[in-house]
C-alpha cells in the first residue's frame, strides 16, 4: 500500500522529477491492469489510519475499473468472487466510518466518488449476486422499515433519534448516482445496458 500512495504522490505532485513522475504514472497504470490491483487497492482505501486523499481517490478508480470489467450484469469469469468481497468490505467501510461525525472530515469527493463506486457494485450485481442491495442501503439509515411502502404504522414507529443523518445524506449520493447511470437521458448507453437497467427497474418495482 505505501508504494501505491508513494507513486500516486510523485505523479500528481507538479514538483517532481519528470522521469520520477514518469516512473510513478508507469506503475500506477500497472497497478490498473494488475489482475489483485484492485484487492490492493481496497485494502488502501479502507485501512485505519487513512492514507492520503489522492491515493484513496486512486484506489477507487482501480476498483470501478475492476467492476466495469466484470461485465454488464457481473457475469465475467471470478467476477462474483471479486464484486462480493469489494461489497463486503465497502459496506463494512460505511457503515463504520459514515455513521458518525467523521464523516463530514471526509472529502467530498471521496464521499462522492465513494457512491458512484456503490452504484457501479449494484448495477453490475443486482438482483443476482446482491438481490438486498435497496435493503442493505436504506437500513445504514436507521430507518425501520428498509423496503415496502410506507404506512401509517411504520411511520409512527420511526423514531427521528434513531435515523443517521450522515448515513440519509451517503445514500442520497448514491440514489442520485443510480439516477444519473439508469434514468439520466443525457448519458449515453448501449443497447445491452440500457436492457440491463430496465430488468433492475423492473425488479425494483416488484421486490423493493
Amino acid at each position: 500500500m505505501e508504494q501505491i500512495e508513494e507513486a500516486v504522490r510523485c505523479a500528481l505532485d507538479p514538483g517532481t522529477n519528470q522521469s520520477v513522475k514518469a516512473e510513478a504514472t508507469q506503475y500506477c497504470e500497472s497497478v490498473k491492469t494488475s489482475p489483485d490491483g484492485w484487492r490492493a487497492c481496497l485494502e488502501l482505501f479502507t485501512t485505519t489510519p487513512e492514507k492520503t486523499p489522492g491515493s484513496r481517490l486512486f484506489a477507487l478508480q482501480v476498483i470501478d475499473a475492476m467492476i466495469m470489467g466484470a461485465g454488464i450484469r457481473g457475469n465475467e469469469s471470478g467476477a462474483a468472487a471479486k464484486l462480493g468481497a469489494t461489497r463486503a468490505a465497502l459496506l463494512e467501510f460505511v457503515s463504520t466510518r459514515y455513521s458518525g461525525p467523521s464523516y463530514q472530515n471526509e472529502p467530498p469527493f471521496i464521499r462522492n466518488t465513494l457512491a458512484h463506486t456503490i452504484t457501479l457494485l449494484a448495477l453490475t450485481s443486482y438482483p443476482a449476486q446482491w438481490p438486498t442491495f435497496v435493503k442493505d442501503v436504506i437500513s445504514l439509515t436507521g430507518l425501520p422499515d428498509a423496503t415496502g411502502a410506507l404506512t401509517e404504522d411504520s411511520a409512527r414507529r420511526t423514531n427521528a433519534a434513531s435515523i443517521n443523518p450522515f448515513m440519509v445524506d451517503f445514500l442520497l449520493k448514491v440514489l442520485g448516482s443510480l439516477d444519473e447511470e439508469m434514468v439520466n437521458p443525457a448519458v449515453p448507453r448501449g443497447a445491452e445496458e440500457m436492457a440491463r437497467n430496465t430488468d433492475i427497474k423492473d425488479v425494483m418495482r416488484v421486490e423493493d
